[in-house]
């Protein structure tokens, strides 16, 4: 087996399959307001944070969108479902903890949604560490909240492995310096993830194999 100090993880489309379901809530509000263009600006804005998200809507579907508005609209949807587990995450779970490696959880959502979501699949409390947006400077693509999650799980990022689905994520992974797993979801992967990413695999499934756990 490698030497792992830590695994850590990122959430949506990685542990939870959301980000479909991100994209079908705003396709829907697009249908509702006449707003074809929003479920493409949807699909580009998957792994940005805030501003960068607010910032690319109004880049795809015009500067004049009501964007806190719809956005306050899409929560009020999507908060009315529960994604699902993306396969593999309760056999990777049981794969780390059998071989009493530290892993956290280093995600853009809030603290409360995060909760909301492991805990209705009964999995929040299997990690060490939760590092949420709210809790660093600056989010992804800076390695803020990769390199805080390291320091408390005392975890030597050389010797961590960081699992992520996006390029922002992928980012944040690279330039913190772990070693990058890339399993994507939605988004098209490039040339420029391609460099990053240590690893592509199709599925945790297959990270626990390359992990040798």
């Amino acid at each position: 087996m490698k030497k792992i100090d830590a695994i850590i993880f990122d959430m949506d489309g990685v542990l939870i399959d959301s980000e479909v379901i991100v994209v079908s809530c705003w396709k829907e509000i697009g249908r509702r307001h006449n707003s074809p263009k929003l479920e493409e600006a949807a699909r580009v804005s998957i792994g940005l944070n805030g501003i960068e998200r607010k910032n690319s809507f109004l880049k795809v579907a015009g500067e004049d969108l009501p964007y806190e508005e719809y956005a306050a609209e899409q929560r009020g949807i999507f908060a009315d479902t529960l994604p699902p587990l993306k396969k593999g995450v309760r056999e990777i779970i049981a794969a780390i903890k059998k071989h009493g490696i530290p892993m956290g959880l280093a995600t853009s959502t809030q603290l409360s949604s995060v909760k909301r979501e492991l805990s209705a699949h009964g999995i929040f409390d299997c990690f060490d560490v939760i590092v949420t947006r709210d809790m660093i400077e600056h989010g992804k693509p800076a390695p803020d909240i990769y390199l805080k999650a390291c320091e408390e799980l005392k975890a030597d990022p050389a010797n961590a492995y960081g699992v992520e689905d996006s390029r922002n994520g992928l980012k944040a992974l690279y330039d913190a310096g772990l070693h990058t797993i890339l399993v994507p979801d939605l988004v098209t992967v490039t040339e420029e993830m391609h460099e990053m990413a240590e690893a592509e695999l199709d599925s945790l499934l297959d990270v626990i194999g390359y992990l040798g756990l």
